[in-house]
């Protein structure tokens, strides 16, 4: 309904939702990124990686590809990763 509301609760989130993600902040779900500003977040406690991995809201190229890896996702924020630089939605 373009109501925008401030400290939501995760539980409260549903299919469709915009969330605004900034340095800080943990990743309440797991959100598809579509616009982006320099954003990084810290995956490592999925992938191992121990550096921020950059996240961007560009399409993936799967075209006669198998389905990415979670480490191949750079259009997606996981549920409980931290960002660590820049902001997104």
């Amino acid at each position: 309904n373009g109501v925008v509301h401030d400290n939501f609760l995760a539980q409260d989130l549903v299919v469709g939702d915009l969330v605004l993600l900034a340095t800080g902040d943990r990743v309440p779900a797991d959100c598809r990124v579509v616009d982006s500003i320099e954003l990084a977040a810290d995956e490592s406690s999925l992938t191992g990686e121990n550096h921020p991995v950059a996240k961007t809201g560009e399409a993936l190229n799967t075209i006669g590809a198998q389905s990415p890896s979670i480490s191949q996702q750079d259009n997606v924020c996981f549920c409980g990763s931290l960002i660590r630089a820049g902001r997104g939605r």
